[in-house]
C-alpha cells in the first residue's frame, strides 16, 4: 500500500560560535511528498511507538553518500564552533526491557575524548524499527538543536537514527536545518 506524507523541518537555527544561544530564522523550505510503503510493527513492544509509513529510498542513500553528507555537517559545525566550546546531546535507542548505560557511557567517552561538553542525555526504548520523527527523545534532542541548548546530537551508529536510509537522510536534513551536526561512534559503512 502506498501512501503520500509531507515532510515538515524544523526552523533553521544559526549558532554563533561566541556563544552558545541561536538565533531562530525562518523555515525556508517545504518538502515535496515522499512515496512511502507501510510496514507493520516488527514486535508488540514496537506497537507502543507509532509506526509511520517508510518512505521510499532516494538513489544517493547509499552508506558511503550518507557518510560523506553528515561529514559535511559536521565540518561545517566545527569551523564554526571551537572544540572546546562544543555542546553535544548523547541520544541512545534501546529496545523494551534494555538498559541504556552502556551506550551512554560509551558517548559519555566520546565526549571527554573529543573535549565536547554534554546537554543531557536523550533515549527512546522502541526499538530501531520506529520512524525517528514520533520517538519522543529523539524529538527532544533535534529540539535542543533548534533551540540553540546544543550544536549536535551524538549516537552510536546510523541505525540509532534509523536504520531506513530515506529516514536516516531526513532525519539529516532536519539536523542540517537546525545548523547542527551529528556524531557517531561507528560511521554509516560500519552497519
Amino acid at each position: 500500500m502506498t501512501t503520500h506524507a509531507t515532510l515538515a523541518t524544523l526552523p533553521a537555527t544559526a549558532l554563533s560560535p561566541a556563544s552558545a544561544s541561536a538565533v531562530a530564522g525562518p523555515c525556508d523550505a517545504v518538502r515535496e511528498p515522499v512515496r512511502t510503503l507501510t510496514a507493520p510493527p516488527s514486535s508488540p513492544a514496537d506497537r507502543n511507538c507509532r509506526t509511520t509509513p517508510m518512505p521510499t529510498a532516494p538513489p544517493e542513500t547509499t552508506p558511503s553518500a550518507l557518510r560523506e553528507r553528515r561529514a559535511v555537517m559536521n565540518r561545517a559545525l566545527e569551523a564554526r564552533v571551537p572544540a572546546g566550546h562544543l555542546v553535544v546531546v548523547p541520544y541512545v535507542l534501546t529496545r523494551p526491557g534494555h538498559g541504556r548505560e552502556g551506550h551512554l557511557a560509551e558517548l559519555r567517552q566520546l565526549a571527554d575524548h573529543q573535549g565536547w561538553r554534554l546537554c543531557g542525555a536523550e533515549s527512546d526504548d522502541c526499538g530501531g524499527s520506529t520512524d525517528p520523527a514520533v520517538r519522543p527523545g529523539w524529538a527532544r534532542a533535534v529540539r535542543a538543536l533548534a533551540d540553540g541548548r546544543a550544536h549536535a546530537v551524538a549516537a552510536v551508529s546510523q541505525v540509532t537514527v534509523s536504520a531506513h536510509p530515506a529516514l536516516y537522510t531526513r532525519e539529516l536534513d532536519r539536523i542540517r536545518d537546525t545548523g547542527g551536526a551529528l556524531f557517531l561512534l561507528r560511521p554509516e559503512t560500519h552497519l
